[in-house]
Formats: structure tokens, sequence, C-alpha cells
């Protein structure tokens, strides 16, 4: 019968005097008695004979991320599909796009933006031209040039191809440079209680609309069983003059712009959510979590 093992100490070691950690005297004359390992209570090991094996990254994606990824598009693809037959709607690429932004966010962007284009002595824009616009800055993210070498050389035709009527270009550019994500008379902060808002961080007034965004994404597309989930931020660049001062940061070098902490599916790089100003990484995730 093996002897029985005696039960971990209920007092914790303390050390007296000066802690030898084995290591060349120079070196353990520079490490802190608190930093070093103490030998009361533990078994070495020896490491000669255990075998490390080096994977590549390919390899360790594999081996480690291969069922995660998996998991994940599957996930993805049954629930999206769930949703779109519970509603009656048909499976494919387009009403998947309209269906994970709903119609109270393409309502609520188009009456901002009204609002600015009317303060500049613009047309207001209607929900269904709003759609068309929206569908065109997507067909224009697919091609890395300027927009007008875009339009002239590349979007016309495809137009003129595939049967469907281009926005105005002069139209399309007065839409862009009016979007807006809150109402614009609280830009100003001259009525009511925002005058007691900080005038250079507005950034707080976007945290209804970024709820009412990624809503449907949070609720259909997290996965919850087998998913990993990653917190970062990210630079967002902005023109507007009424929001906080741009950040600027070594860790991504030649961007500056608001602070933004984004969570995504790490197994397929899908952006899950996204909110500003957010000081605690704690709340952060909270928030993003619980939309």
């Amino acid at each position: 019968m093996p002897p029985r093992r005696q039960p971990p100490p209920t007092v914790p070691y303390i050390a007296k005097g000066k802690i030898n950690s084995g290591l060349p005297t120079t070196i353990d004359n520079a490490i802190p008695d608190w930093a070093k390992a103490c030998t009361t209570g533990w078994k070495e090991e020896s490491l000669k004979k255990r075998k490390f094996d080096v994977l590549t990254e390919e390899e360790y994606n594999d081996e480690h991320m291969g069922r995660a990824v998996a998991d994940s598009f599957v996930h993805v693809a049954k629930s999206m599909a769930s949703h779109l037959n519970n509603t009656g709607i048909d499976m494919n690429a387009a009403n998947t796009v309209s269906h994970l932004i709903s119609e109270s966010v393409f309502a609520d962007i188009r009456n901002y933006t009204s609002q600015q284009l009317v303060k500049r002595c613009l047309e207001p824009v209607s929900l269904y031209e709003f759609k068309r616009f929206y569908a065109t800055k997507l067909l224009r993210s697919r091609f890395n040039l300027s927009t007008k070498k875009a339009w002239e050389a590349i979007m016309k035709s495809l137009a003129q191809t595939h049967g469907f009527t281009l926005m105005e270009y002069d139209r399309f550019n007065n839409i862009l440079t009016s979007i807006r994500g809150y109402d614009v008379p609280s830009r100003s902060g001259d009525n009511g209680d925002e005058t007691w808002l900080r005038q250079r961080n507005m950034l707080r007034k976007l945290n209804k609309l970024e709820k009412a965004i990624f809503e449907r994404s949070m609720d259909i597309l997290i996965n919850t069983k087998s998913g990993a989930l990653v917190v970062d931020d990210e630079l967002v660049a902005s023109c507007a003059s009424d929001v906080e001062a741009k950040a600027f940061s070594d860790r991504k070098s030649g961007k500056d712009g608001a602070m933004a902490d984004c969570l995504a599916d790490s197994a397929i790089c899908m952006l899950l959510g996204m909110t500003y100003v957010c000081y605690n990484i704690c709340v952060c995730i909270t928030n993003l979590i619980t939309y």
C-alpha cells in the first residue's frame, strides 16, 4: 500500500532572511526576494528528458483551432438560416445583410442624415434612397481606388452590365458627408441639458445606435458553446470637429482617431460588437455581451 500523501500545510511558508535562488551570485543579488521561487513544498522536475513539439502556425491552427473554426462557421450558418426561416425570408446573401441590420437602424440614421442635409440646404434623403446609398457604399468599398476613379472606371460599367441604376456621384458624396449618428441639433450642445456635456467628447451619444446596430449580431451570430471571443481597441478616424481629441498609439503605427473597443470571434475573425468611450475593459466586455 503506498504511503499516505501528507496534506498541504495550512500555514503559508514565510522565508526568514535572504532567499538563495540557486542562480549565479550577480543574478541572485539583482532579483528581489519576493520574485524568487521558494523550494519549500515544491518538487523540482527535470526537463532534460521532456520532449517539446515545435509547431508551425498552420499546424497549431489545425490541431487546436480547427474545431473552433468549424463550430463557429456551422453555428453562424445554422443560426442565420433558422432566424430567416422563422420570419419567412429566403436564405441568401442580400436577405442576410438586411436582416442583421434592422429597419429601425436605417430609419434612425436616415433621420439624422436628413437633418444635416437640410442644414446644408440640400434635399433630405428617403429611406429607399438611403438603402441605395448603403448598397452603393458596399460596392465602392470593393475597389482600392479613389471614389471618382472607381465611379468612372468600374462602377458605371458594372451598372450597365448587371442592369441596376447607379446613384449620382454628387448625391452620393452629399449623403456620405452628411452621415450622423444622433440628432444634429444636439451636436452643438446649446439645447437643454446638452450644455452640461463636454463639447470635445460627444461620442457617448452614439451608444444607443451602437446597441441597435449590433443587437441582432450578438443574438444570432455569437457562438456561446465553443467560440473564442477577443476584445481589442481600434483607432477610428473622424473628420468631425465635435468628437474627442484624437488618440495616438505606438501599437498602431500610422493611425490616429477616436478609441473604440471591438468584440470579435477570434476563430473566424468576425466583428460582433463595437463601442466608443469605454475606459474600463471589464465594463466594456459586459456592455458588448449584454447588448
